[in-house]
């Protein structure tokens, strides 16, 4: 006889057969959540890894400029302005190995498409002026931190007369997995740095022969600077060398700067103020007016010498100071009167006005340098020639980087 299921039993069975689907149909849709969720989260850390390695590279490009601009207006004329740019007639122009003005399009960008806003840095024939490492950070036991990789790039370009653009490009790890860049807009502007510098004004009697000679020392851009100029000024000459001739002679021949506070004048030769220089335990001064004779007197065998107040030249002086590097520093805190010849290895500072009446007789000539305050008048011929045992060249140079207002781009 065959077995019948009472019909309770055979309802109770389609009930556990319909929970399991249940249950199974809700673990497939956990499943499916919990990799969704998971998906979710890799997502969101790649992209905060994306977005951490972005702004990485972003900082890079930032660092290197600021670095390159502190660089542009640094002492060392192996790598300051003067090893990118050079000086033609009044106008500042970037040397050609650094120039990459040819591969900017319309837009500004270093792009052979017109259309393209961004920088294409695999352009064949680029001229990188820098590039660089940032170091890496530092655990408190100095060791150093893994994935904080920066690398930057730096490219120059003409934009206009004495105006350029610089790019810096910064990467991540590698330039192929995170790359961002900045655009800054600068000028070089400054006055130039002459071994004969005139704060004032330059009058110049009976045609006188003015003469500054660079002779081939580093961190000179010209042979004389003068605050304003005035006279017969044919013979007012920056030279390369000390012939002077027409081929040797700077474009233009002097250097029209404008007048400055003088002592923002003096602190760019001496890095300090004027009563600090003064009061220093290595400087010898002299209370009152001085000649010649009393600077020998007093200050013998002393490398810097201050003259409180009026230095008078009035007969021939054959190299005053000492003859021996650096040479004797002369700061004269009155006026110079140069009635006669005045020769001297090493530099002359006169915060006031220099005057050499038509009676004077003979000339000024320097060995190293000479720095004027004020105004300077007469007929006496001058020549300082730059030595690189007397000569003092202006800290921080004399030509800044000015970056342009709201130039800054960041991509």
């Amino acid at each position: 006889m065959k077995a019948h299921l009472h019909p309770r039993h055979a309802l109770h069975r389609q009930q556990g057969l319909a929970t399991l689907l249940v249950a199974v149909v809700m673990l497939i849709v956990l499943a499916f959540i919990t990799l969704y969720s998971n998906r979710a989260v890799f997502i969101e850390q790649r992209t905060t890894t994306n977005q951490y390695k972005r702004t990485l590279a972003l900082e890079a490009a930032q660092s290197g400029i600021d670095g390159f601009l502190g660089t542009l207006g640094g002492t060392d004329t192996a790598q300051n302005f003067q090893k990118y740019f050079q000086k033609s007639g009044g106008d500042w122009q970037l040397k050609n190995n650094y120039d990459n003005s040819a591969k900017l399009n319309t837009a500004g960008y270093l792009n052979t498409s017109n259309a393209a806003y961004n920088h294409d840095f695999t352009l064949s024939g680029l001229r990188q002026a820098a590039s660089g490492t940032l170091p890496l950070p530092l655990t408190e036991a100095g060791a150093n931190i893994a994935g904080f990789a920066q690398t930057y790039e730096i490219y120059l370009a003409v934009l206009g007369t004495n105006r350029f653009r610089m790019i810096g490009r910064g990467c991540a790890d590698s330039c192929d997995y995170s790359e961002a860049f900045v655009m800054i807009d600068f000028s070089i502007s400054g006055g130039a740095i002459c071994p004969l510098d005139i704060n004032g004004a330059l009058t110049v009697q009976n045609n006188a022969s003015i003469h500054g000679i660079t002779n081939g020392v580093n961190g000179f851009t010209c042979g004389i600077s003068v605050g304003s100029i005035a006279g017969t000024t044919g013979d007012v000459a920056g030279c390369k060398v000390g012939n002077c001739s027409s081929s040797d002679k700077y474009d233009p021949p002097y250097e029209v700067s404008g007048t400055v506070d003088k002592n923002a004048h003096f602190q760019k030769y001496f890095s300090a103020t004027p009563a600090a220089i003064k009061g220093s335990s290595s400087t010898c001064v002299i209370s009152g007016n001085a000649t010649p004779a009393t600077i020998t007197s007093q200050c013998s065998g002393k490398n810097q010498v201050w003259i409180t107040g009026n230095l008078t030249v009035s007969s021939a002086t054959g190299w005053l100071g000492v003859i021996a590097a650096p040479g004797q520093t002369l700061i004269v805190e009155g006026n110079l009167s140069l009635g006669n010849t005045l020769q001297m290895m090493g530099f002359l500072y006169v915060f006031g006005n220099t005057a050499a009446p038509s009676s004077a007789t003979g000339a000024f000539h320097i060995i190293g340098g000479a720095a004027f305050a004020g105004d300077v008048t007469g007929n006496l011929s001058f020549n300082v020639t730059a030595d690189t045992a007397y000569s003092k060249i202006p800290s921080g140079g004399s030509a800044k980087p000015a970056a342009s207002a709201g130039s800054w781009r960041d991509f």
